[in-house]
């Protein structure tokens, strides 16, 4: 297989905001009511001061998944219980009141992997019987269609969001309680507040968006995230953060349907134009209203092909690196799973010419079956 130069093409996927975009082109919109609740500096604090506030001490998190997630669950001076999930990333729900009696669990962390929704009720369902605070992860489900986003008030007790995964800010994460006023809500129950201040993460991330996109920003992103367990982790959002999300707020409505259809138009350009190569869809099908945060693929040599497609100037995601504490909890499915998973960019950003692009490259370097 001949390995070939950068190209010369606009880039493809990676993080962004909206100054890499021309006026007036789509964006995720996200209403008033996703943003009620307190920003902080990143998701893993968002997920620490929730938890803390609900005085968690024993959660239910899954095994595959963003290792954000058990951070953030130690950072709360929680527990993290890894449970284990089927090969949709859905867990495996007739085995969980068991997992919540023998752990003693008071807190069950429910993910939405790339705004694909999980089962609302079943979670309820267990939560209830099983006497459980329930938070929801919504980050890959923000740009979802109204009602397809969070379960929503009085059904779970709270949710987090990392911003930067589907919105284009820099940086941020977000948390709600429900049914709790937002004056009684800010600040961390255990003194004081978080920090204010600008925080080494912030500031590398600010440069690494000064760049263009690319395979420098895509180094200097990376260089960035390294440094965030040496910041001030529960640092209030930065005010970049802050003026990214007024001028998402700005955008009229019209703006977030367009982007939503574009996202799910080129998701499904690549579900049908993989179809019979080696690069097997995760999900196969888009219910109503998701605005799909990646198309996920399972490939056999997905670590050749990412960096294939990043010679081409396409980045494309490995999903996930699974936390060590979290190894043992994982499921036959989610172990074939943590080796073969790549994510595809299919934001709204991009138009069909974008999603060829893809296509050609996935079938130039393993054609098909």
């Amino acid at each position: 297989m001949p390995e070939a130069p950068v190209t010369a093409q606009p880039w493809v996927g990676g993080e962004w905001v909206l100054s890499d975009t021309a006026p007036g082109d789509p964006a995720p919109g996200w209403s008033g009511a996703r943003t009620t609740g307190q920003l902080t500096a990143s998701g893993r604090a968002a997920l620490a001061l929730c938890l803390r506030r609900l005085r968690a001490r024993t959660v239910l998190a899954p095994a595959y998944g963003c290792p954000a997630l058990g951070q953030g669950v130690a950072m709360a001076g929680a527990e993290p219980v890894y449970y284990p999930g089927d090969a949709q990333m859905r867990p495996q729900w007739s085995i969980l009141p068991g997992f919540a009696r023998r752990s003693g669990a008071d807190t069950l962390l429910l993910v939405h992997p790339l705004g694909m929704l999980q089962d609302g009720s079943e979670a309820r369902r267990i939560a209830s019987v099983c006497r459980l605070l329930l938070v929801e992860d919504a980050s890959h489900a923000l740009a979802n269609s109204a009602g397809c986003c969070c379960l929503g008030a009085g059904t779970t007790d709270g949710y987090v969001a990392s911003l930067r995964k589907v919105l284009p800010v820099p940086s941020g994460g977000l948390w709600r309680l429900w049914g709790v006023p937002d004056t009684e809500q800010e600040g961390d129950p255990e003194g004081g507040g978080p920090p204010d201040g600008a925080e080494p993460f912030a500031s590398a991330r600010a440069e690494a968006f000064a760049l263009p996109p690319g395979p420098a920003r895509h180094r200097a992103l990376s260089r960035a995230e390294g440094r965030l367990d040496a910041a001030a982790r529960l640092a209030r959002a930065a005010p970049d953060t802050r003026l990214a999300l007024q001028r998402l707020h700005a955008r009229p409505a019209a703006d977030a349907a367009a982007w939503r259809a574009r996202c799910r138009a080129n998701w499904t350009e690549l579900r049908e134009g993989l179809h019979g190569t080696a690069c097997r869809p995760v999900f196969t099908e888009l219910p109503p209203g998701v605005c799909p945060a990646g198309f996920a693929i399972r490939s056999p040599d997905r670590t050749r092909l990412a960096r294939f497609l990043l010679d081409r100037g396409i980045e494309a995601v490995q999903h996930w690196p699974i936390a060590p504490d979290a190894r043992t909890a994982l499921s036959r499915q989610e172990r074939l799973l943590a080796g073969t998973v790549l994510t595809l960019p299919c934001d709204g950003r991009y138009g069909s010419a974008g999603m060829r692009r893809i296509l050609q490259a996935c079938l130039e370097f393993g054609g098909r079956t």
